[in-house]
């Protein structure tokens, strides 16, 4: 089941675990398509991406030690603009 980024947005701030905290670069090329590695205690799974400094994002998936964005560019747009 994958969770929706609203509802994540609204309680990822009480995730202890799956969170993987990105800057502006590695959000930009996340947004490109392009996999960010990562080196986490999961398997594979969804994890949440978190902007340093700014909140919660939304979704990325995490496979193979890379995390893939869920995020949408529109999406994203929408919710920067909340901040």
């Amino acid at each position: 089941m994958k969770p929706t980024t609203r509802m994540i947005q609204v309680f990822g701030h009480r995730a202890a675990k799956g969170v993987v905290e990105v800057d502006e670069e590695q959000l930009a090329a996340l947004l490109s398509g392009e996999r960010l590695s990562a080196d986490l205690p999961v398997d594979k799974g969804y994890v949440i991406l978190k902007l340093k400094g700014n909140g919660i994002l939304g979704l990325g998936f995490f496979i193979n030690g890379a995390v893939i964005s869920q995020i949408s560019s529109r999406e994203l747009k929408k919710e920067m603009l909340a901040y």
